[in-house]
């Protein structure tokens, strides 16, 4: 018996370090709650703050009744299916804009927003427990639908790709949004993008 709990640490602890999610890394800092409006979950955003230049937002789901306050998340909830399953919502500012400002809200009694720098970054439908839309990298769908040319990652963007890419999320995420908000139920198509 002794030696199955050991196999089975042992498994938990290479599967750690395998994910790239080690002992002892960053964790996530919570930022806020809300109650859904049926009182049956809880909604928590929290910003993963190991990378200085890259900041993360992550909205999780709970049972009612939880206090997110107070947990440990690992930055690197991500790689781990218990945190990812949890998660409705995330995104990170690869280009350093929109980082002010982050929050939820809850619209309409039923669709939950992620938002930051004014805008609207995800949509979460409480009352049909789907993501409606979520784009976890938008500084990289800008560059790739843009047809941008160069290496997305080499170094900062300028204020000029700042703001192109800020441009895009405003019409193409936020706007988006909006419109799916204001449609009938039945015409909102659940789904990530």
């Amino acid at each position: 018996m002794a030696r199955t709990r050991t196999l089975c640490l042992l498994g938990v602890l290479v599967g750690l370090a395998l994910s790239g999610c080690g002992l002892g890394r960053a964790t996530l800092t919570f930022l806020q709650k809300l109650v859904s409006p049926d009182q049956d979950e809880v909604y928590a955003l929290f910003r993963d703050y190991t990378g200085p230049s890259d900041p993360a937002w992550f909205v999780f789901v709970f049972p009612k009744g939880t206090k997110p306050e107070g947990m440990t998340i690992p930055s690197c909830c991500e790689d781990i299916p218990l945190w990812r399953n949890r998660c409705v919502l995330w995104n990170w500012s690869e280009d350093g804009s929109d980082m002010e400002g982050a929050h939820i809200e809850l619209l309409n009694g039923r669709f939950l927003l992620m938002v930051r720098g004014g805008l609207y970054y995800g949509l979460y439908d409480t009352a049909t427990h789907k993501t409606l839309l979520n784009d976890p990298s938008p500084w990289h769908t800008w560059f790739r639908v843009t047809g941008q040319t160069g290496n997305e990652w080499a170094g900062r963007p300028n204020s000029e790709e700042r703001a192109a890419c800020h441009a895009w999320v405003k019409e193409n995420m936020h706007a988006r949004i909006v419109e799916l908000m204001s449609a009938e139920p039945a015409a909102a198509e659940p789904g990530t993008r």
